[in-house]
């Protein structure tokens, strides 16, 4: 069920554009989802978008990371503008791991989340920017969504974790055949 009429990504970075739109069709959480490369382009897009009577974006993913002033100043700008009128659009950041310890401050604003975004922190950006926004109806489908990733998550852990074991089993008792068998090794028949 899709919960929001668009999102906008805005990442430099085209793998990671590509990479996060096929994740949000995945979960068909959005009708439309838009990836530009820069906070420039996007406040033109959602300009033109409102000026047009276009539907703006319900939710704007922003990549920190590659163009910090960029971006910062896009979302500024959106936040700032009279042009949207009485609509905040929720903003969500992300950036790569290396970045994070960085931008702690940047958390206590806005939602926050390293790349490349999966089904995870996708769900704790719905969370703190779109949830308390929607109907119980799509919070419900939402929250079980997560719920069904979590326990899936859960498992997959576990199931890592059994196999690892079984691997190491399966090494030592190929060391014990090694051994009991080394001393056929040199011996030759013949017929």
């Amino acid at each position: 069920m899709r919960v929001l009429d668009s999102i906008l990504l805005v990442d430099k970075v085209e793998s990671s554009r590509v990479h996060h739109e096929k994740l949000i069709k995945n979960f068909d959480l959005s009708r439309n989802v838009f990836a530009i490369e820069d906070g420039k382009e996007a406040f033109n897009w959602i300009k033109a978008a409102y000026q047009s009577n276009r539907q703006l974006p319900s939710l704007v993913i922003a990549d920190i990371s590659s163009s910090v002033t960029d971006n910062f100043d896009f979302i500024k700008e959106i936040e700032n503008s009279q042009l949207l009128g009485v609509r905040k659009i929720p903003v969500a950041f992300l950036a790569t791991p290396n970045i994070e310890r960085d931008l702690e401050n940047l958390r206590k604003i806005y939602p926050f989340a390293t790349k490349p975004l999966d089904e995870i922190n996708l769900f704790h950006i719905l969370h703190a920017t779109v949830i308390p926004l929607l109907s119980m109806q799509h919070q419900k489908v939402i929250l079980e969504r997560q719920k069904f990733l979590e326990e899936q998550n859960a498992y997959l852990i576990a199931e890592n974790a059994a196999l690892k074991t079984n691997i190491i089993e399966l090494k030592k008792r190929r060391q014990e055949l090694e051994v009991k068998f080394s001393k056929y090794k040199n011996d030759t028949f013949s017929y």
